[in-house]
């Protein structure tokens, strides 16, 4: 795939997460670098609570990528 489409796929895949509030924790740990003690604060939650929401997002993501074309090459997202 080239980048751009890879990007494009990534976006439809974020676009179509049902929960808002998981899309906004997904877009800023990965493109803000945003940690997990912040986005907690920002939304007036644990820590814990947002690493929860934030894997249960990835897995999703992970789906949508693969339902889509995306070829995982072994490396997990932590």
């Amino acid at each position: 795939m080239m980048k751009k489409e890879v990007a494009e796929l990534m976006q439809y895949c974020l676009s179509k997460l049902a929960d808002g509030r998981t899309r906004l924790i997904l877009a800023a740990r990965y493109l803000e670098d945003m940690t997990l003690q912040d986005l907690a604060e920002r939304f007036g939650c644990t820590a814990q609570t947002v690493h929860y929401q934030e894997k249960k997002g990835l897995k999703k993501m992970r789906s949508c990528l693969e339902k889509n074309g995306w070829q995982w090459d072994g490396d997990e997202i932590e």
